[in-house]
């Protein structure tokens, strides 16, 4: 009887453990997957945000250009301005989330230590 149980024993390790790599497995491909959508998700935020960028610089040029011709007042350069500065902190916000998902990715599959 002794050996009877150490074998049903071994086999119930042996189905846990297989368990346990089941899920694992389960947990890696969620968050490689998890990974490589939230880069997708932060590079269209960057374009987004570059994008945006370029037509605040772009507004303020043309602000300061109305202003130099005396059609508009300061307020409008000013105006522009507060744009341009919350496009570069979105931008900035931006990039660092792609450098982010970057990152997660590389840990998700194991390559966090080649990272530099």
């Amino acid at each position: 009887f002794r050996r009877e149980g150490r074998a049903a024993e071994q086999q119930a390790v042996v189905r846990e453990s297989d368990v346990r790599t089941r899920d694992l497995k389960q947990q890696i491909a969620a968050d490689v997957t998890g990974a490589f959508l939230d880069l997708g998700a932060a590079g269209a935020q960057q374009t987004i945000a570059a994008e945006r960028l370029r037509l605040a610089q772009d507004e303020l040029a043309q602000a300061r250009e109305r202003f130099k011709a005396g059609v508009a007042g300061n307020i409008e350069v000013i105006d522009a301005q507060a744009s341009l500065i919350r496009a570069r902190d979105t931008d900035i916000d931006a990039r660092f989330a792609a450098a982010a998902a970057r990152v997660n990715l590389a840990r998700a599959v194991g390559l966090a230590r080649d990272l530099h």
